[in-house]
């Protein structure tokens, strides 16, 4: 008998280093010059835009740069320079003092952060997030200088992947060959990668809906729908909705809106990867997706143009049967072994969890008249692996957009952001975790609404999504190639001939005739001094092999 397992390869990784840092970024934007000075902000943001990940030695140098956004309110007459003439007729018999616009930066504050990470090398693959934790703002230069301060976080790990030849214990065997299986739940992990995808179209305001005067803020949601994998490229269906707030052009409907559009604009999103191949799955996470929009049709339509970024997260799945142990009907089996290097998917993560934050307003606010928009954000924090669960640390950031109420009826807009608003534990059960595997989550919160208490608290209501996988690295001691060896004694002859078989290897002729590798490559030069000792091997059509020394040394004498 003579058998020989096929090899697969497949790609592993291993956690290198990983590690957390935050730091504070400092800059300044000014105004247009077309806008009029901010006389009071309204909202600032503030959002990472792209940013590169350079691994050194035992750290990560991350650097990057952060967009600004703001929404602000100018000064009374400067406001109303720049009002048609119907607003401010509007406002002047509403004694309304303030008019709403807008102005973004993309790119506009550099950022570099470094992150310790022990264990971490220059050719490890990285993977990085970085979120806005906090943001503070100056009004200067008379209303046409913002100068802000982010403190930003960044979690980076490190990874090195590499190629494990993995024999498989599948197809037909040899007669009267027997296997004792192995069955691994394998996975093949490729490192992350971005995609980003473009999409545009025409958006109509209902009926219910007044007129738009000027855009102030749009954001762009994506949803990710079916995702086909091929050879080098991945194909996904995604549904664009807009959440766009914006100057209405009859003053007397207030001072801004909020229009929501879902699932407005879809498209295909379609990439070469050439790291992808048939049969692999993959996660697509959101991230920034730079918008524009801009009025047409007597501000009752808008053309939205996106720009959507998505992490991937490729991998596939290989249900493995390895060879434990071969036997033979009624002869002894010599067993070439190897111990593969695997990554082995223990469970699927997912867990729905109903969460609700209170939103109190810290005293100076002014009180709630009306809740416009409400967003949530959750950051992993930390996660930890135990018996039988894992669990993971989420915080929740919350933002409101508010109309105020006031003496006047203005009904002036204003936002407030609480960077912790909410620390949540979710614990996902899992049979067989222990503290050894490694955990891969991402969050997200599903259709955030905000409920009026009183006018100074909302009560935010939400469903927390946690996904991920738990994986394990294991090396199986399993079995390679496996010969029989005849019950007889090998005929004693100073050396003999022997054919080379498509399946033979130097290990395998050597075990079936009783001598050594070394022993074989020095009967034939041509292995001995080959690269691949293996290709050479098949290049011979017969090759020399010892016989016993002790017949080797009558024949001499």
């Amino acid at each position: 008998m003579k058998l020989r397992f096929h090899e697969r390869l497949l790609t592993v990784r291993e956690r290198k280093g990983e590690g957390s840092a935050r730091t504070v970024v400092e800059g300044s934007v000014n105004l247009p010059g077309h806008l009029p000075p901010a006389h009071r902000m309204v909202l600032v943001e503030v959002q990472v835009d792209r940013y590169r990940a350079h691994p050194e030695g035992d750290r990560i140098l991350i650097e990057g740069a952060c967009s600004v956004r703001a929404v602000y309110a100018a000064a009374p007459d400067e406001g109303r320079d720049r009002l048609g003439e119907a607003e401010r007729e509007g406002a002047r018999l509403r004694g309304q003092a303030e008019a709403l616009f807008s102005a973004s930066w993309p790119g506009g504050i550099p950022f570099t952060l470094l992150v310790d990470a022990e264990g971490v090398g220059p050719e490890d693959a990285v993977r990085v997030d970085v979120a806005v934790r906090e943001v503070e703002w100056d009004l200067t230069a008379g209303g046409r200088q913002l100068d802000v301060d982010a403190v930003l976080e960044a979690r980076a790990a490190a990874y090195a992947y590499e190629t494990s030849r993995v024999p498989l214990a599948e197809g037909a065997l040899p007669p009267g060959a027997l296997v004792d299986p192995i069955q691994v739940r394998a996975v093949s992990l490729t490192p992350e990668l971005t995609v980003e995808g473009h999409t545009a179209g025409e958006l109509a305001l209902s009926p219910a809906y007044p007129a738009a005067e000027r855009i102030l803020r749009v954001e762009a949601v994506p949803r990710v729908g079916r995702v086909d994998v091929g050879a080098g490229r991945l194909t996904a269906q995604v549904d664009m909705g807009y959440r766009i707030l914006y100057a209405p052009l009859d003053p007397g409907e207030g001072q801004a809106i909020l229009a929501r559009f879902q699932a407005e604009t879809p498209f295909e999103l379609e990439a070469s990867v050439n790291t992808l191949q048939e049969g692999m799955e993959l996660q697509l996470e959101p991230l920034a997706v730079p918008v524009e929009a801009s009025l047409r049709d007597q501000g009752r339509r808008l053309w939205v143009e996106a720009h959507p970024r998505f992490r991937c997260r490729p991998y596939q799945r290989l249900p493995l049967t390895l060879a434990e142990r071969v036997q033979a009907e009624g002869a002894e089996v010599a067993e070439r072994q190897v111990t593969p290097v695997l990554v082995e998917l223990v469970a699927d993560l997912e867990r729905h969890q109903e969460t609700t934050a209170v939103l109190e307003l810290p005293r100076g606010k002014p009180l709630i008249e009306q809740v416009l928009d409400v967003t949530a954000q959750p950051l992993i924090e930390s996660v930890h692996v135990g018996a039988d669960r894992v669990t993971a640390k989420v915080v929740l950031a919350c933002s409101l957009l508010y109309a105020a109420r006031v003496d006047d009826d203005s009904r002036p807009l204003f936002h407030h952001h609480w960077p912790q608003a909410l620390t949540v534990e979710v614990e996902l059960p899992v049979p067989g975790a222990e503290p050894d595997m490694e955990a891969e989550l991402w969050a997200t919160v599903e259709q955030p609404v905000a409920d009026l208490i009183n006018r100074e608290t909302t009560e935010l209501h939400g469903q927390l999504v946690v996904r991920g996988r738990l994986t394990r690295r294991i090396t199986p001691e399993v079995v390679a190639e496996a010969v029989s060896l005849p019950a007889e004694e090998r005929p004693e002859a100073t050396f003999i001939f022997v054919r080379v078989e498509p399946d033979d290897t130097l290990w395998g002729l050597a075990q079936r005739y009783g001598v050594s590798e070394e022993e074989v490559r020095a009967c034939n030069p041509g292995l001995a001094d080959a690269a691949d000792p293996e290709a050479a091997l098949h290049q011979l059509r017969k090759i020399c092999l010892p016989g016993t020394r002790s017949l080797a040394r009558e024949t001499q004498s």
